[in-house]
């Protein structure tokens, strides 16, 4: 395995936390503090969860040298910029590391996402599928889905708005789904599958 994969996943997990603590001081208020302190919290996870299988391919855990966070302008625009981040390291992977590393004859795999809103459009249920397939070996199927809703302020543009509906409302499920699947595949006789980020906006 390719553990410059993983050692990007790792690092990418990493800053977003300690741009999520960043940015929890300007926070507007304490609900969504709370939100900013939980995906942190995920991140964090996320990148343990990724040092497992960097600890058995090296014997040894990665720690690596973060660039340090900065605000960018007020939350608002240094939520956005996030968001930005987050939409581009998975371009970034799509490139760089995935076609390298699983090869269509190897396993194959097919994301689909659907996004559904109530009458209202105050909440959005964004549900994400992958379906995945080794020849002759197994296929499997699984969902994840998250609620979302906005608590802005200010009002939101409508560009804005349709972008962070439909891309990164995914791009924030796709760390989970990708877990999932290192969890379902890490079975006895299978080997274990640590998907890097898929191009979303190649995909939806």
């Amino acid at each position: 395995m390719n553990t410059s994969i993983i050692e990007n996943l790792m690092y990418n997990q990493l800053f977003l936390a300690a741009n999520y603590d960043l940015i929890i001081s300007i926070a507007p208020n304490k609900d969504i503090k709370t939100r900013l302190h939980n995906f942190s919290a995920d991140c964090k996870n996320n990148a343990t969860f990724l040092d497992h299988f960097y600890q058995e391919i090296n014997n040894t855990s990665f720690y690596p040298l973060l660039q340090k966070p900065v605000f960018h302008g007020n939350f608002k625009e240094s939520l956005l910029w996030i968001l930005n981040y987050i939409e581009n390291s998975y371009r970034m992977f799509h490139i760089n590391g995935y076609k390298k590393t699983y090869s269509e004859k190897e396993t194959k795999f097919k994301l689909n996402s659907t996004i559904s809103t109530d009458e209202n459009d105050t909440f959005y249920k964004v549900k994400l599928t992958i379906f995945g397939e080794k020849i002759e070996t197994y296929k499997f199927e699984i969902s994840i889905v998250g609620i979302f809703t906005f608590d802005m302020q200010e009002p939101i543009d409508k560009e804005v708005k349709e972008t962070v509906i439909n891309k990164n409302t995914i791009a924030i499920l796709m760390p989970y789904l990708r877990s999932q699947v290192s969890l379902l595949t890490a079975q006895p006789g299978i080997d274990c599958i640590v998907l890097p980020p898929f191009n979303i906006n190649s995909i939806f």
